[in-house]
């Protein structure tokens, strides 16, 4: 009783602390009370859209924002007019080329629908018509993405993992530079992937109910962002298989009702079992795969590993994993997910998703590197050589990623930049040419990086070795 008291303690410390570092840094960004002009500035991308459709469907008008939009609701956080008047209707999704199976266009009449995952927008509902909305649904997110994280902290602890490690990977990685700004924004990544990153550590579970709400979580990920739908899939045959293997009615139903429903909705409005990425997605092409696997985790504007740090412990734990546990419940499926994202995040053609802040379509994938961190440390020995060795690369990297997220939580402009977010101050820009440029320059800094990567994981040993030869050189010198 007490082990556990201590474990609720920390998980609330931890969610105290990171809902006190979100708000503080959103405080940075628009305080509460800004002038509208302020407030504007900081509202960016397709934050408006995805408030239009909350204020839509708050209404009961579904994702359809023509009605709200022609009555002028959207003046409660934006100046002008989000949509045109031949936007997002029929015609206009078939002029970009979108494909359907089904003619919708009788359905849809005068309905205007933005190609947004509707996710985020109907978290958002609640909060759609209050006063300074984006306020109101950012503190949520942020009490969202704590909760999760605590949640994730005592998933691990069950798990069998000591809680200090996990407590630090976790508060680490929720306080780094993508993580950060994503809570402290309206868009559907870090919501999806707290959904991820619990589905992910709940199907280690051998109860049947946690199981199900694993999958429940899982599939509702489909609806926050199209991009993790390869994810999503792997995942869900390797639950199935494994449903099928327990001769588990209830779980097979749970997968197959996910994916029909979703695929019905898509069918019923757009006449398609997917949403029509092409209107709105970066294009994806697997020529630029490997070169764009190397970008997303090691280039210049939106390297993972240089914004995340910390994110780089689960790409080694997940070679122990494949190594040691492999026969773990949640290893496989993690690993999945985490291959699938980075797949899809690799043959991006458009590295940086538009103008939108650096790191974006690394979040979700972050978020399964940190699963992967977790696993391992739920499933090694303690007194194991190779936990060892992840707890200190832990310990440094998340040095690294906390004092990046402190720092620039303080420097609230700097997602704007094309330069990389840690070289904002002049006096330091000249460092930028220490970073991989996959348009000029990359293969010695790339060696140099990984180099360090490698380094330091390796370090534990490299300081034994180095203890062992000044301990025999003092010792011959004595005799």
């Amino acid at each position: 009783m007490k082990q556990r008291s201590l474990h609720c303690l920390l998980a609330g410390i931890l969610a105290i602390v990171l809902i006190s570092f979100f708000s503080a840094t959103r405080e940075r960004l628009v305080p509460f009370h800004s002038d509208p002009d302020r407030a504007r500035w900081r509202l960016t991308g397709d934050e408006p859209s995805y408030l239009l459709t909350a204020q839509a469907i708050a209404a009961g008008h579904g994702e359809d924002v023509s009605r709200v939009h022609a009555a002028g609701t959207y003046s409660n956080f934006w100046h002008k007019a989000i949509i045109g008047e031949k936007q997002w209707r029929w015609q206009h999704y078939r002029k970009l080329g979108c494909p359907f199976l089904l003619d919708r266009k009788a359905a849809w009449g005068k309905k205007q629908v933005i190609q947004r995952p509707p996710l985020i927008s109907l978290f958002a509902a609640p909060f759609a018509y209050r006063h300074n909305p984006r306020w109101w649904v950012l503190t949520a997110l942020e009490v969202f993405a704590s909760l999760s994280a605590a949640v994730l902290l005592l998933l691990s602890i069950r798990g069998g993992a000591p809680p200090f490690g996990p407590w630090w990977a976790v508060l680490c990685f929720f306080a780094s530079p993508p993580i950060l700004f994503y809570v402290c924004a309206i868009f559907p990544e870090a919501l999806v992937g707290c959904l991820a990153g619990v589905a992910l550590l709940l199907c280690r579970s051998e109860r049947p109910p946690l199981r199900i709400l694993s999958y429940i979580l899982l599939l509702l990920c489909l609806w926050g962002t199209g991009r993790v739908l390869p994810a999503v899939a792997a995942v869900s045959v390797c639950f199935a298989w494994r449903e099928w293997r327990k001769r588990s009615f209830y779980g097979l139903a749970t997968l197959f009702a996910g994916w029909t429903i979703y695929f019905g909705y898509n069918l019923w409005l757009w006449g398609y079992p997917t949403p029509p990425l092409q209107a709105n997605a970066g294009k994806l092409s697997l020529a630029v795969f490997p070169k764009g696997l190397l970008h997303a985790l090691m280039g210049n504007d939106v390297g993972l590993l240089l914004l995340c740090p910390v994110a780089a412990a689960g790409l080694v734990c997940a070679v122990l994993l494949v190594w040691r546990h492999l026969r773990e419940p949640a290893t496989l499926p993690a690993l999945l997910f985490t291959a699938a994202s980075l797949a899809v995040v690799g043959s991006y053609t458009d590295f940086r998703a538009g103008t939108c802040a650096a790191g974006r379509y690394q979040v979700i994938l972050a978020f399964s590197m940190l699963v992967l961190v977790l696993l391992f440390l739920a499933a090694e020995p303690v007194g194991s050589s190779w936990r060892r060795r992840v707890c200190v690369y832990l310990a440094i990297l998340g040095i690294l990623s906390l004092a990046l997220g402190v720092w620039l939580s303080l420097h609230p402009a700097w997602w704007f930049e094309r330069y990389h977010p840690f070289f904002k101050p002049k006096p330091i820009q000249h460092l930028y040419a220490f970073l991989p440029d996959f348009n000029r320059s990359w293969k010695r800094p790339l060696v140099g990086w990984g180099a360090f990567f490698a380094a330091l994981f390796f370090l534990p040993d490299a300081f034994r070795l180095a203890v062992r030869w000044l301990r025999s050189r003092f010792s011959g010198e004595r005799g």
